[in-house]
């Protein structure tokens, strides 16, 4: 572990304040969390490794990040982002959809694909999965988000069980560099996302009505057929994009349905 000056070691000044770097890490959102459990956060801080060996995803999902993926947590003091009200569902809700967007737009520019965001929180390259976010909170002693970001950029990806018939299916994975010779640096894709981070986290507390049609613009799953698995509830419909809380709806039996947490994966046509 070494603690880096972040305009030296980043290359370019952004909004993080203190830069903590791993060679190897389990997880870097397992130790974002205990140190913000442990002590108040009052800076934007970047803890980041090199080789992270027990990267998590949603619920029980893993993030498998062998040699050449970028994976890194960013942990942000609610005061520093000025939310009327951090804690309710709504600005929760809008927080997750402004990251993924600004990751989107991070990412954007090192890959001539056309790159999607799949509701709450993936970015989408080919019909494949990119990149994931894990966003979490910390309440105490000082609340804090740790948002957790993976990202292929140039490493070996795992095989799945992929069976193309099925009709729903586990997202192949995708990478930024489709040979060794066009790989960018991890830490150059690294800069983008977080300039393009700090401009939507500090721009959208003043617009966030702006999220529902640009998230329109390149939603992966809007006007499809989707299956979705929420704690007490399963269905298969289409989905008509978000709402104003960053919900996602789900047309079922010619009734619209509010999803806000769970899973979700798009159908096969």
């Amino acid at each position: 572990m070494a603690s880096e000056d972040p305009v030296s070691w980043l290359g370019a000044r952004t909004m993080i304040e203190r830069c903590t770097v791993f060679d190897t890490l389990g997880s870097t959102n397992d130790y974002a969390l205990q140190f913000a459990r442990s002590e108040s956060v009052r800076c934007i801080e970047l803890v980041f490794a090199h080789r992270q060996t027990h990267g998590r995803g949603r619920g029980d999902h893993k993030w498998h990040a062998s040699e050449g993926a970028l994976t890194f947590s960013v942990l942000v003091p609610w005061e520093r982002l000025e939310l009327p009200d951090p804690k309710s569902p709504r600005w929760i809700g809008c927080f997750s959809l402004a990251t993924a967007l600004a990751i989107r737009k991070g990412l954007q520019p090192f890959t001539s694909e056309k790159l999607q965001v799949k509701w709450p929180n993936d970015i989408i390259m080919a019909s494949g999965k990119l990149a994931g976010i894990l966003i979490e909170i910390v309440q105490s002693p000082s609340p804090t988000w740790i948002v957790g970001i993976g990202v292929n950029v140039n490493n070996a990806l795992p095989i799945l069980d992929y069976a193309p018939n099925q009709d729903s299916y586990e997202m192949a994975p995708r990478k930024l560099a489709s040979t060794n010779s066009d790989a960018p640096s991890p830490r150059e894709v690294l800069r983008s996302m977080l300039l393009s981070l700090e401009g939507e986290w500090f721009a959208q507390r003043r617009a966030w009505e702006e999220l529902v049609p640009r998230w329109k613009e390149v939603c992966y799953l809007t006007g499809h057929r989707i299956e979705f698995t929420e704690p007490r509830r399963h269905g298969v419909g289409v989905c008509h994009g978000i709402d104003l809380d960053g919900a996602l709806v789900v047309e079922m039996d010619g009734q619209r349905h509010r999803i806000v947490s769970g899973t979700v994966r798009r159908c096969n046509p």
